[in-house]
């Protein structure tokens, strides 16, 4: 089986698809749809959750490197929670996306690469693309 290509999708929009993926997996279970369809496609929706979310933790380990990571410490008073994303799980980024308000997202400071953050407790760190933290 070949890996989805997701490279024409922003962070955002991909976490969009798995909120998606995800309300549409509910309907199904609650048996909305008509002659067994909405049953049918509960796997397919699973399979493809998982592709997207590991689309997503890549790009996360991508983004927040453990070296950009280590070298932020030394400068920043940081919480120990940000040493751990460069080992989410896909339960936990899961987890992430469907708290409200959301505790992660992205945003495009020089409209192509995503500048990844996270809300820890009331802070929003951000990694810019030059590899520092920057907390809001």
């Amino acid at each position: 089986m070949t890996k989805p290509d997701f490279s024409q999708f922003n962070f955002n929009e991909l976490i969009d698809i798995v909120k998606t993926i995800s309300r549409t997996k509910k309907k199904s279970t609650e048996n909305i749809w008509k002659n067994g369809y909405g049953l049918q496609s509960i796997d397919s929706l699973e399979g493809n959750i998982d592709d997207v979310l590991y689309e997503l933790i890549n790009r996360i380990k991508d983004k927040w490197s453990r070296y950009d990571i280590e070298m932020n410490f030394r400068n920043l008073a940081l919480p120990h929670e940000i040493l751990n994303l460069f080992n989410i799980t896909t339960a936990e980024l899961n987890k992430k996306l469907f708290k409200n308000p959301p505790t992660i997202g992205s945003e495009s400071s020089d409209g192509r690469d995503d500048e990844i953050w996270f809300k820890i407790r009331n802070s929003k760190y951000i990694m810019r693309n030059n590899g520092d933290i920057q907390i809001i």
